[in-house]
């Protein structure tokens, strides 16, 4: 319970500052780092919602029996509603990066950030109306997740193989091109390379929290200490998400530095 309130406030305080650093950073605001912006919020939330109402929902199943079932019912609607809006902001990312490497220079001109905050308010709304079955027909939720996480793992994994053919072949082009003229501007492909790098290890992450707990729902003798145990290394995945883009996106690292150094 005491680590559970220790990664609420990690949680907090991680994704707070990436999201005033994006907010105070006028480079930062590209359509990358909008939906970048959209998965620290539903991050966040956890760390704000989800958390300390898992403690209460103890505590409430210790002392106060006769409310617990509503807890439960709520605590579900909410995260059912967050995870979604995540699963469905990382397959964003996956496309972004796809699309980046795929149009290359008419990126700038087709994915624009007026557009992507339009695709972030379409992801939240729909996560929501889904969210909204729990309340109506738990069997109806139950049918879409199983729909729709598999579909997020296919989808990415496709997405992440397209990816990496296109660097290589990007790659293989590149050489070419040195060998002809003995030298070549690498340096945007190289810059897209890494980016799509960083956005498969948030991925990466997301499936190595989440996946436990998928397998412990799915087996129907689990006990309640497995069950909670692997609760928490889903919403562990809210506190962990910052510092990876800490370690992996410099320019989000120098922005936090600048923003509490000054």
């Amino acid at each position: 319970m005491y680590g559970e309130l220790c990664f609420c406030l990690t949680t907090l305080f991680g994704n707070f500052a990436v999201l005033i650093s994006l907010w105070k950073t006028p480079s930062l605001h590209s359509p990358a780092n909008i939906l970048l912006a959209s998965l620290a919020v539903s991050d966040f939330a956890v760390g704000l919602i989800v958390q300390p109402f898992l403690v209460s929902l103890l505590l409430t199943g210790i002392y106060d029996v006769s409310s617990y079932r509503l807890k439960c019912l709520v605590l579900n609607y909410v995260s059912f509603f967050l995870c979604g809006a995540s699963f469905i902001t990382i397959t964003a990312i996956a496309l972004d990066r796809f699309f980046a490497l795929k149009l290359h220079l008419r990126y700038n001109s087709t994915v624009t950030n007026n557009r992507v905050i339009l695709v972030v308010a379409g992801i939240w709304l729909f996560s929501g109306c889904m969210s909204l079955t729990y309340f109506w027909e738990i069997r109806i939720s139950d049918m879409a997740a199983e729909i729709i996480v598999p579909s997020f793992f296919v989808a990415n994994f496709s997405i992440y193989n397209k990816i990496h053919l296109i660097v290589r072949r990007h790659q293989a082009q590149i050489q070419h091109q040195q060998q002809q003229s003995g030298g070549g501007d690498n340096v945007s492909v190289r810059s897209l390379k890494k980016s799509a790098f960083n956005t498969f290890l948030v991925y990466v992450l997301l499936c190595c929290c989440h996946f436990p707990h998928m397998f412990v729902a799915v087996n129907g003798e689990a006990t309640f200490t497995s069950f909670y145990a692997t609760s928490a290394m889903v919403y562990l995945n809210s506190s962990l998400n910052p510092i990876l883009y800490c370690w992996r996106v410099r320019k989000i690292r120098l922005a936090m530095k600048q923003f509490f150094c000054h």
